[in-house]
Parts: structure tokens; sequence; C-alpha cells
């Protein structure tokens, strides 16, 4: 499988060259992307990065095996990925920066129920706030 690369005008305006991919190029995309946080990412591209990383999540969870490596080597390409998101859907980009300190720093808290419900929140108006549509017509 390869990576279907945009067209120059598309990359111009996203500063991204596998903006608009799916399915399984969007992972790829991801590693590739990984420390780009320029340009834009759609909807698409996000969600099925999501739905890739949950089924590492539970393939892990199965075989028990430790999630931490996993999540260290995740962090930094979805970050990528979040912010490049932000930017698609028209929001301001800092704020996935903002939202992600303060998710790790409520999960270093003892889970308490006002911990737990902050971090759903957290977790919801990410989500949301990536579900916007993208305000890039490509």
């Amino acid at each position: 499988m390869h990576l279907e690369i945009t067209t120059p005008a598309i990359y111009k305006r996203t500063h991204n060259r596998y903006y608009g991919v799916r399915e399984a190029a969007a992972v790829m995309a991801l590693w590739a992307n990984g420390f780009n946080f320029n340009g834009c990412s759609t909807r698409c591209e996000y969600w099925w990065v999501q739905l890739a990383g949950l089924g590492v999540q539970l393939t892990l969870s199965l075989f028990d095996l430790a999630l931490g490596w996993f999540a260290w080597l995740w962090t930094l390409p979805m970050l990528s990925l979040t912010v490049r998101r932000y930017r698609d859907a028209g929001v301001w980009w800092p704020l996935a920066m903002v939202l992600r300190v303060w998710l790790s720093r409520l999960q270093c808290e003892s889970m308490t129920m006002p911990v737990v419900i902050m971090t759903v929140v957290v977790i919801g108006v990410n989500w949301g706030i990536c579900s916007l549509p993208s305000r890039l017509k490509a």
C-alpha cells in the first residue's frame, strides 16, 4: 500500500501532503507526518487513526501487555494530528496543547469521581472539536 500524495494546490493550502487520506493510509500518514504541526488534517484522517489506536489498545489488553510504551509512541504524532485537525476546523490550535496538558495532569490524580468527570469532559471537548467540519475546501 502506498500513500496518496495530494496535488500541489491542496498541499499549498493545507501544508499536509497526505491531506484527505482514508483507512489504513491515514494511520501510515500519522507516522509520516508525526512531527508536522503545520497545516491541516481532515476529520476522516483523525477518526481512522482513533479507531486504529483503539484496536491496538484492545489487542494489547487482550494479551495483558503493558500499554505504557504504546502510549508514549502514540503521543507526539497524535498531538500533531490533533493540532492540524483544530486548524482544519478553524479552532484556536493552542487549545489542543492546553487540553492535552490538562488531561495528563488529571490522569496523574487519584481516580475520584470529580477527576473521572473532568477527564470525560476534557476528552469530550477534544472529540467535539475534532468532529467539527473542515473549513478548507480541498
